[in-house]
């Protein structure tokens, strides 16, 4: 049997300088109310990250931006062209 405790790398905190916040827009926001909740590895209980909180003013930002975007270079990419460029 397979646990998290046996896998290399499963269940380890992130590694320093990892973001945590938000990524908005192009850029890594604190969530707009400053919140963060603690991210813990259900397996182990051990806490992985202390990571930003979106609100549901981050969603509709999150969404306006990704609106924006549909008339530029990303909305004319097809759909392996975005897969490609992401990697």
């Amino acid at each position: 049997m397979t646990t998290a405790d046996t896998l290399p790398g499963v269940g380890t905190p992130l590694p320093a300088g990892t973001p945590t916040q938000l990524f908005l827009n192009g850029n890594w926001e604190p969530a707009s109310d400053g919140g963060v909740f603690t991210n813990i590895n259900p397996a182990t209980e051990q806490v992985l990250a202390e990571v930003s909180a979106g609100t549901p003013d981050d969603i509709d930002a999150a969404a306006r931006a990704a609106r924006a975007q549909l008339g530029g270079q990303w909305g004319a990419a097809s759909s392996t062209a975005g897969v490609y460029a992401a990697c």
